[in-house]
């Protein structure tokens, strides 16, 4: 087990209320009397070791939705199978449904700072101590109950407001990255197809 020297420390689940995601089947049911609702769904490709990609948020029409697994700003994410990425959820990414594959983290406590949460659960010593709690052969995964029993560092208000601040100045650099090596994908592309199929001098 994980211990910080000179830092107080609790489980996961005293700091947090936990939530497993639905099952993208059952959300799919669409009722008769109804026609569904179009929800933004985080699937394996959304949630990434760099945050919510919201580029890859699948739009589908669900008619079953639970109201609990919806994210909302201040929630944090985290993926149950390897390699167990986690984000903190903005106002930008409010609103999407959350599948069985990642479970919700809301905090129950005044005293934790849910970006120290994302971000203490994004290092390799927290990682390792989810893959010890996984169970499975060929896929690894984290029950709630293992997830629930993880011990969680928990500096003063203080130090998790700072690491706070990076993480989020980190979430903002990262979200440019995302979005210039889109951009560079996309120019690369249009150049390759002028000059393979349209007969265009580059210049």
């Amino acid at each position: 087990m994980l211990e910080s020297k000179n830092i107080d420390s609790s489980r996961l689940g005293d700091l947090c209320d936990i939530v497993v995601g639905m099952p993208l089947s059952r959300a799919r049911r669409i009722p008769e009397s109804s026609s569904g609702e179009t929800v933004g769904v985080i699937t394996q490709k959304t949630l990434t070791a760099d945050g919510i990609d919201l580029e890859e948020v699948s739009y589908e029409v669900l008619g079953q939705v639970r109201k609990a697994c919806i994210t909302s700003p201040g929630d944090v994410i985290v993926k149950l199978t390897t390699p167990y990425d986690c984000a903190y959820i903005n106002s930008d990414c409010a609103g999407l449904l959350v599948v069985s594959a990642a479970a919700i983290l809301r905090p129950r406590t005044r005293s934790v700072n849910m970006r120290w949460i994302a971000a203490v659960l994004g290092t390799p010593q927290l990682k390792g101590e989810l893959r010890l709690a996984s169970i499975g052969a060929s896929i690894q995964m984290i029950k709630k109950s293992g997830l629930a029993n993880l011990v969680i560092p928990v500096p003063s208000v203080e130090k998790q407001e700072r690491v706070a601040s990076v993480y989020e100045q980190m979430e903002s650099f990262k979200r440019l990255c995302r979005r210039s090596m889109r951009l560079a994908d996309t120019f690369l592309a249009a150049s390759v197809s002028a000059a393979a199929f349209h007969s265009e001098n580059i210049e």
